[in-house]
């Protein structure tokens, strides 16, 4: 660039000052397009303006179409894509309450099989009571047979020892007295004689109503059977 040309350049703020004219005269480049911006520069060496075409409009329909087209493609992949996400979700949560069910069940199998075990335990010492119940019962049953025979032959005993004693009523009692002797001497005197060996025990009885004035009962227990003379 010139002196000259220096001296009459002038920026682009000072020329949108200036009042609108026709700009036959004035130089620009040679156009260069570039897909739908077409820019056109002139081949003029002193021009410095650069111009740009908009770009031009394609057919309505034409656009339209790929509209719809990219429209209906991009809701096909959103609707695929949300399919996808629910299965994932869905999945997800199925798996997640499976699992839990799952640990529940093993629990509850858990406590099912304790308890089954604790019962099985109860229900094997029930029937260890039971049979010591039964057997407790069996031998009760015995126990009274066996008191029952034995107090029968108590009352047998006693009848035929009654059967031997003795009583002897009107002796007066002596603090140093020895009734085995005394009933010896008894039977002497009634031409009964007997020793003492042949007396089992021999003690007082003591006197009941209106006999408690009189001297108490001498009771002997002889060991055969005394026969008294006619």
């Amino acid at each position: 660039m010139d002196s000259q040309h220096k001296s009459n350049w002038k920026c682009p703020e000072c020329l949108n000052k200036q009042p609108k004219m026709g700009n036959i005269h004035t130089p620009v480049r040679s156009a260069v397009v570039s897909g739908e911006n077409k820019i056109c520069t002139d081949t003029s060496e002193v021009s410095y303006v650069t111009t740009r075409k908009k770009p031009s409009k394609s057919p309505p329909h034409i656009t339209s179409k790929c509209k719809d087209n990219d429209f209906d493609l991009t809701e096909s992949k959103l609707r695929d894509i949300i399919q996808q996400e629910l299965a994932s979700t869905i999945q997800k949560l199925v798996s997640s309450q499976l699992n839990t069910i799952n640990n529940q069940i093993s629990g509850f199998c858990e406590s099912i099989n304790f308890i089954n075990a604790q019962y099985e335990e109860m229900k094997s010492k029930l029937e260890e009571k039971s049979n010591m119940v039964d057997q407790l019962r069996k031998e009760n049953d015995q126990l009274k047979t066996s008191i029952k025979d034995f107090a029968s032959r108590l009352n047998n005993v006693e009848v035929h020892m009654r059967e031997s004693n003795i009583e002897i009523n009107g002796i007066p009692e002596n603090r140093s007295e020895n009734l085995a002797n005394t009933v010896v001497q008894l039977s002497q005197i009634i031409n009964c004689p007997m020793t003492t060996d042949e007396i089992l025990h021999a003690n007082r009885v003591a006197l009941t109503g209106m006999r408690k004035n009189h001297a108490l009962s001498l009771l002997s227990y002889v060991a055969l059977g005394i026969v008294m003379p006619s």
